[in-house]
C-alpha cells in the first residue's frame, strides 16, 4: 500500500482557500486561537506583522499535519527508510518548515521567556514527584 503524505495537496488547498475560510472548520478555530495567543504575547499588531503571523499559522498547520502523518503507525509508520537507513525526505522538509516558523516568530519579536518559579512551587513539584514512587 503506497500512501502519500499529502503535503503538496494541503499546501495547494490552503493557497486556494486563502481568505475564504471561515471559523466553522476545526483547524481554522485552532489556528485562530493560536494566532490570538501569539498576538497577545507580541502586543500591538501592524498590518505587516499580521500578514507574517498569517503566513506562520499556515506553515504551522502544515507542519502539524505532516508530523501527525509521519508519527502515525497507519501513516508513514517509520520516519527512517529501511533500505538506505536515512530519514525520508518529507521528514527533512517538515523540519525546514519548523525552522522557518521559528525564524519568522523571531522576526515578529517573539522570544522564549523563562518562567519564574518560587520556592513553594519547587517544593510542591518535588512533593508531587515523591507521591507516585515506591514506598
Amino acid at each position: 500500500m503506497n500512501k502519500k503524505h499529502g503535503h503538496w495537496k494541503r499546501t495547494k488547498l490552503l493557497a486556494e482557500m486563502d481568505g475564504k475560510l471561515d471559523g466553522r472548520f476545526a483547524f481554522v478555530k485552532a489556528l485562530n486561537l493560536w494566532k490570538a495567543s501569539v498576538a497577545d504575547a507580541i502586543g500591538e499588531l501592524t498590518p505587516q506583522k499580521e500578514q507574517v503571523l498569517n503566513s506562520i499559522a499556515k506553515r504551522k498547520y502544515l507542519s502539524e499535519q505532516i508530523w501527525s502523518y509521519i508519527l502515525d503507525p497507519k501513516g508513514m509508520g517509520n520516519p527512517v527508510n529501511r533500505r538506505s537507513k536515512r530519514l525520508h525526505p518529507i521528514v527533512m522538509e517538515v523540519v525546514r518548515i519548523d525552522e522557518s516558523v521559528e525564524a519568522s516568530l523571531k522576526l515578529l519579536g517573539l522570544e522564549r521567556k523563562a518562567r519564574e518559579v518560587g520556592f513553594v512551587d519547587l517544593v510542591g513539584e518535588k512533593i508531587e514527584e515523591g507521591k507516585g514512587g515506591p514506598e
